[in-house]
């Protein structure tokens, strides 16, 4: 990011950074599978399609439950008000964890 600000992957992927995201996951192989999957809740929670599908795409568990919540990124991005996310969760077989408040 400009100005020297430095970014974790789980910010890159609430924000919907693509090329930090690509960048990061290519300079670090280990950066796989369930390593993936609070990233992609952030992307979900953060209405940043294209960011959740790469992190998809590459093993992140699409019913990861948060530890702090038990929500899954279908609970999140429902409770955010992310549509076009929830939509394409669904379209996957996203299922709800535990539902909070």
């Amino acid at each position: 990011m400009g100005r020297g600000a430095k970014t974790q992957l789980w910010h890159e992927a609430a924000l919907g950074l693509m090329e930090a995201i690509a960048r990061r996951v290519k300079a670090t192989p280990s950066l796989r599978g369930t390593h993936l999957s609070g990233p992609f809740w952030n992307a979900c929670h953060g209405g940043q399609l294209a960011a959740a599908q790469y992190l998809f795409a590459r093993g992140a568990d699409l019913d990861w439950p948060a530890p702090w919540s038990g929500q899954t990124p279908l609970d999140i991005a429902e409770q955010a008000g992310r549509s076009n996310v929830v939509a394409w969760l669904l379209e996957n077989g996203a299922i709800h964890g535990k539902r909070s408040g």
